[in-house]
């Protein structure tokens, strides 16, 4: 029974250019989803789906991923087997409100892989959940997209706003890596990317010592707020065996 598994999160048809929610590269997307999930398969790993379903409240505001509409189905060319697994959602993140962590647990899972649609909402949300329930996750650039987004009187690009969440989901919950470096087998969990140096460079329970690192200018505040998160993180981290 293998520790890992791949979380595949969103890949629905109104996500493409089809349906009523249409996102950037889609298709090249799911393709990069759908190596990752032949891969895993070949390997004997758990591939577990995860598709959302608005709340009846929202359809009216936001037409898509509506209960029983062809745009609400997982796209084919990541079609699950009739024995993979498929998480119905209505939140954000894949577990709130599912038996996700359950069924993991159930499985002997104790790593995740997490891709799908989109970055900055959903799959983003995954990972941060995933991270504090326990599970180290790594993500796949090629894997996860996002759309063009207004912000400020501007639009922001799609593929500015992929590499901001990418790069701040590995501040301290994730790390990124290519798609060929995961089929290749060449990644690792990790805990932490920036904190981890704090943590093995100075004891957990000196803030003066993190506070006065000159690599980050922070305010003390600020600072006891991060030694505090990575004592507990620290803790997570040991009783999973997983070394920052």
């Amino acid at each position: 029974m293998s520790e890992e598994a791949l979380i595949v999160v969103d890949v629905q048809n109104d996500y493409f250019p089809d349906g009523n929610l249409p996102t950037w590269n889609p298709i090249e997307t799911a393709e990069a989803c759908a190596q990752l999930i032949q891969k895993f398969r070949q390997d004997g790993k758990q591939v577990v789906f995860v598709k959302h379903i608005i709340h009846d409240s929202q359809a009216e505001i936001f037409p898509a991923l509506i209960k029983g509409t062809r745009g609400a189905e997982i796209h084919d060319i990541v079609k699950p087997l009739p024995t993979e697994k498929i998480i119905t959602k209505h939140e954000v993140s894949s577990f709130v409100g599912t038996d996700l962590k359950e069924y993991l647990v159930s499985k002997g899972v104790k790593k995740l892989v997490v891709v799908g649609m989109m970055i900055h909402n959903c799959v983003n949300a995954t990972v941060y959940s995933g991270v504090e329930e326990g599970f180290p996750c790594i993500v796949v650039e090629e894997a996860v997209n996002t759309m063009d987004q207004p912000y400020d009187g501007e639009l922001v690009k799609a593929q500015d706003i992929k590499k901001a969440f990418l790069a701040g989901i590995q501040f301290s919950f994730s790390k990124a890596y290519k798609l060929q470096d995961v089929l290749s087998d060449n990644y690792e969990y990790q805990c932490f990317s920036k904190l981890k140096n704090f943590v093995k460079k100075h004891p957990l329970e000196s803030k003066e010592a993190l506070c006065k690192e000159g690599s980050y200018e922070i305010s003390k505040s600020d600072c006891e707020g991060w030694v505090r998160h990575s004592i507990s993180f620290s803790e997570r981290c040991m009783k999973m065996g997983t070394n920052l």
